[in-house]
């Protein structure tokens, strides 16, 4: 007969192996083994996805234990390999030091810190973000009435706690944002760094506004920079009825008004150029006085240049074709409301310089105002950009001592701007991340993005928005997206087959969906699946705290 196989109980075979004579050698060894993969763990994930790794004083802690404990184990040993163990193990943990603060820290000239790559900037929906991964920009998508605006919001929150010094632009695009973020302002005691930009509706009493800033103003770009801007924005809005010819006309006409101006001391509007580009009087009247200054090549070379193409020219159609085009261009700035705060010959009270400074620029134009407000929001975000884009001339080290920015859009489709040789999304999102400008807008599905845009631009803008916020998707087609971006990964199928004498098995690989397009159709409000640009993606339920708009 077969005998009975006895197994002896958990806690008797644990006695046995505690009082084994080697088992203080497994232990020590074991500890040190788990001491040297916890380290391991830290230095991969720095080398593997630059996140923050090994640490000093943890990488201290962990040598000393992986050499007390292997030392111990070693000692333990028979002689041939005492010394050799102990040895080895004592390199290995002394080698841990070698990868301890591995590209964390930035330094000026003078080998004093300015910065720490490895600083947490953001902790929101399970995950964290260093300032590397958060400015690889944000977007939100999902159905009308998912949750996202007030996840939009929740990420602000955790955003400005952890940032004291945050600058960057807020557009009211639904307008109500203006209630959010000043409570939020005034819960992190930071009330004094917020400005609206707020013209008054018609029905408001008369009165001088709070805040003024000069679309048009900022000296630090050349008057043909200023130019385009005005001129990208207003061809976004119709950018089927626009012509190359008469945009690279138009600016021309405007920078060269504004310069005009400049050089007459006076305000440099796009409304002051709208009267000179109108009115012969205007334009002569200030001609007379430029010849009145000094005369310089460039102003007399200004000077030649208005007379002749104004006032002299013989092409009496195309002239009034390309004048006309640059009134157009301008008029969007021209309401009175909306002129006394962007395009007012006060002097400004504000400048989007300041965002450097740790303001934060609350865009709010009343409803009222259709077209104008949506003009506002583009050039606006187009300022941004080009502010951002000047941290490009500065040495690596005094760009990332520079405080954090933030451009926040929702419904971002409304300031989309797609020109191919000027400034547009699609062609400065991957820049604006070295920059330090963070992106965080939204949209009802990737196909919102494409009206104002080529399919291709839209394809380039949403490759470059790394950490997605998925809620309820809008359609199947945005539902097959948000599956697509999470990627796939292999299964393993089997069959079977029942034969009369026989079963037969089959077995295969096959990829499917992480998450599968209906799950995305299924989502329930304030729920959304969240991909992290480098830590993979988890489902989570943003519920609305504080404030809600």
């Amino acid at each position: 007969m077969i005998a009975t196989l006895k197994i002896p109980a958990p806690s008797v075979v644990l006695r046995e192996a505690l009082h084994h004579p080697h088992a203080p050698t497994v232990g020590a060894f074991a500890v040190a083994t788990f001491a040297l993969a916890l380290a391991a763990w830290f230095i991969l994930r720095n080398v593997r996805h630059n996140e923050p790794g090994l640490k000093a004083p943890a990488a201290l802690l962990l040598a000393l234990i992986l050499a007390a404990s292997g030392v111990f184990a070693a000692q333990r040993l028979s002689d041939p390999w005492r010394w050799p163990v102990g040895g080895a193990v004592c390199v290995i943990a002394a080698s841990l030091f070698l990868f301890a603060d591995r590209n964390r820290f930035v330094r000026d000239p003078h080998g004093e810190i300015v910065a720490d790559r490895w600083e947490i900037v953001l902790k929101f929906a399970r995950f964290q973000w260093t300032r590397d991964k958060a400015n690889r920009h944000f977007f939100f998508t999902g159905d009308t009435g998912s949750g996202k605006t007030t996840g939009m919001n929740g990420l602000l929150t955790a955003l400005m706690k952890r940032n004291p010094h945050l600058g960057g632009i807020v557009m009211a695009n639904k307008g109500d944002e203006w209630f959010f973020i000043e409570w939020l302002a005034k819960k992190c005691g930071r009330e004094h760094d917020l400005i609206r930009l707020h013209p008054r509706a018609l029905d408001d009493p008369p009165g001088e506004p709070q805040h003024r800033l000069n679309v048009t103003g900022d000296v630090r770009l050349p008057f043909t920079t200023r130019a385009r801007i005005l001129v990208d924005t207003a061809a976004a809005l119709n950018p089927k009825d626009e012509r190359s010819f008469f945009k690279i006309k138009g600016a021309a006409h405007i920078g060269r008004a504004l310069e005009l101006l400049t050089d007459l001391k006076r305000p440099a509007t796009a409304t002051n150029a709208y009267m000179l580009l109108t009115s012969e009087k205007e334009l002569k009247a200030a001609l007379d006085k430029l010849t009145e200054l000094e005369p310089t090549p460039r102003r007399i070379q200004l000077a030649e240049v208005l007379e002749q193409t104004y006032l002299k020219h013989e092409a009496k159609e195309q002239r009034a074709g390309e004048i006309g085009t640059s009134q157009n261009y301008l008029e969007y700035l021209g309401t009175p409301e909306v002129a006394e705060v962007f395009s007012s010959n006060a002097p400004d009270t504000c400048c989007v310089a300041d965002v450097d400074k740790g303001k934060i620029l609350c865009v709010d134009v009343p409803q009222d105002f259709t077209t104008e407000r949506q003009y506002i929001f583009t050039v606006m975000k187009l300022l941004l950009y080009r502010h951002a884009l000047r941290r490009y001339a500065l040495p690596g080290w005094r760009k990332y001592a520079l405080n954090q920015l933030i451009y926040v859009g929702d419904e971002f489709q409304t300031a989309i701007t797609a020109s191919f040789d000027g400034t547009s999304d699609f062609n400065v999102v991957d820049r604006l991340r070295d920059c330090l400008l963070m992106l965080i807008v939204s949209a009802q599905a990737f196909e919102s993005l494409v009206p104002p845009q080529t399919k291709e631009q839209a394809e380039v803008l949403a490759l470059n928005l790394k950490n997605l916020f998925m809620y309820r998707a809008a359609s199947e087609a945005d539902a097959f997206r948000c599956a697509n971006a999470l990627g796939k990964r292999w299964v393993e199928r089997a069959s079977r087959t029942v034969h009369l004498d026989h079963t037969a098995y089959t077995y295969s690989r096959a990829e499917e969906f992480r998450i599968k397009p209906h799950e995305f159709r299924n989502l329930s409000d304030h729920t959304a699946i969240v991909r992290h640009c480098t830590n993979g993606y988890k489902k989570v339920r943003l519920r609305p705290r504080g404030a809600t708009i």
